[in-house]
């Protein structure tokens, strides 16, 4: 793009990987007309496995990059994964007023993928009954956040104007 000259503005989807999404890399994005990056947190496991500080620390890491670059940021944040409590929303809240994305994106459940481990939880919680009811789009959304998740969810967005409920 920087050798054909394109002089084009463009947008890019990126895991938050710190040795991926290095500031070398993002300064080429950028004077390749780059001027946001759309990222989520793609750690594996789930909030059983590791906690959630961790787990948003390379997104963290990614976010101060793009800031020190003079990248606009988009964090797409998923809420009612395995594992969610309220404390663990109300970090992924902090977290992201803490670093004030252009635009967050908050998305309350997780799509069920057939051989997943949020498919194994579904069907041990009962909200499916084998994987073959995923033909169609199934949501999880964890039992200790699933009745009051979109109310918290729906009030922070309204106290921060570029944050969405999806």
């Amino acid at each position: 793009m920087l050798e054909a000259d394109l002089k084009v503005r463009w947008n890019s989807f990126m895991a938050p990987v710190p040795e991926a999404c290095d500031e070398e890399v993002l300064g080429l994005m950028k004077e390749a007309g780059s001027a946001l990056v759309i990222m989520t947190d793609s750690a594996k496991g789930s909030l059983y496995d590791i906690d959630v500080e961790s787990r948003l620390a390379p997104v963290r890491e990614a976010c101060e990059r793009c800031d020190r670059t003079g990248i606009r940021d988009v964090i797409s944040q998923k809420f009612g994964e395995p594992g969610e409590t309220s404390d663990t929303v109300e970090a992924k809240l902090a977290f992201l007023r803490q670093i004030k994305p252009a635009l967050a994106n908050l998305r309350v459940g997780v799509r069920i993928m057939p051989n997943s481990p949020v498919a194994d939880s579904a069907i041990k919680e009962g909200l499916i009954t084998d994987e073959s009811d995923l033909i169609r789009p199934y949501f999880y959304i964890a039992e200790p956040v699933r009745d009051w998740i979109v109310d918290r969810l729906e009030a922070e967005a309204e106290a921060n104007p570029r944050w969405n409920v999806v």
